[in-house]
């Protein structure tokens, strides 16, 4: 899927997807129930890519169905880059020392080479992780954070969520952002340094800015239900708590 350069003023590029990061959406994070992929994608076509895994593509309509979920995916990352609402960070891989034993402090090994990689922030709440690695940019996951944009939560506050729990986890480290963070909570170990905000207004870090910029966000960023209005002078309001009425 074509998308902008990591500086956002490059020419379009070309982002592949390798099939075993396409199976694991579709095995794994489409089968969690609180990640609302049928109503990002629609039914139809959220439940026809679960069901491709895990023999993968074997048909014309097969591989139409994950070039549906790719253009998707595609739309979704370029309105994220077009806000801008991204952060932009080196990752690398660690392999703890051998010589961290039992409960004590975890020491660092091998740190392997960093590859530039960004997060990006849909409008749909979901994330979409892509790195830079072997001269090509590859999308690496795509998935819902259900604590804070899962099916239960309004499509509005999906983003919004998302965007908080990202500034929080990445604000608080020592010394402030651009501070290499150990990652304790993934699977993989790995670092990320030189994180970066962009944009710093969008994110709501911009000094003298509103603390919550995509409040104001436009098409294609879901917005809350306007506020009802109130009725005319004069006309009965809706009693008080405890009866009576009120006009």
């Amino acid at each position: 899927m074509p998308l902008y350069e990591g500086d956002l003023e490059r020419p379009l590029v070309s982002v592949v997807t390798e099939t075993h990061v396409w199976r694991k959406i579709g095995e794994k994070h489409m089968a969690k129930p609180r990640e609302p992929w049928d109503e990002w994608l629609g039914a139809p076509l959220a439940t026809a890519f679960q069901a491709l895994w895990p023999l993968g593509c074997r048909t014309a309509a097969d591989r139409a169905t994950v070039a549906g979920v790719s253009d998707r995916v595609r739309e979704a990352a370029l309105a994220a880059l077009a806000a801008p609402l991204l952060m932009k960070y080196d990752y690398s891989r660690y392999t703890p020392s051998s010589a961290a034993s039992g409960t004590g402090p975890r020491r660092i090994g091998d740190i392997g080479r960093p590859e530039p990689s960004e997060r990006l922030v849909l409008p749909s709440g979901a994330r979409v992780e892509l790195r830079h690695g072997k001269g090509v940019w590859s999308m690496r996951t795509c998935y819902f954070d259900d604590d804070v944009a899962g099916r239960d939560v309004p499509l509005w506050r999906r983003y919004r969520q998302l965007v908080t729990k990202l500034r929080a986890r990445y604000l608080v480290a020592p010394g402030g952002p651009g501070t290499s963070i150990v990652s304790s909570d993934r699977k993989e170990d790995s670092i990320e340094t030189g994180i970066e905000f962009v944009s710093r207004y969008n994110w709501g870090l911009e000094p003298g800015g509103p603390p919550e910029p995509w409040n104001d966000f436009g098409d294609p960023w879901p917005q809350p239900p306007p506020v009802p209005a109130a009725p005319p002078p004069g006309l009965l309001r809706p009693p008080p708590p405890g009866g009576g009425t009120s006009s």
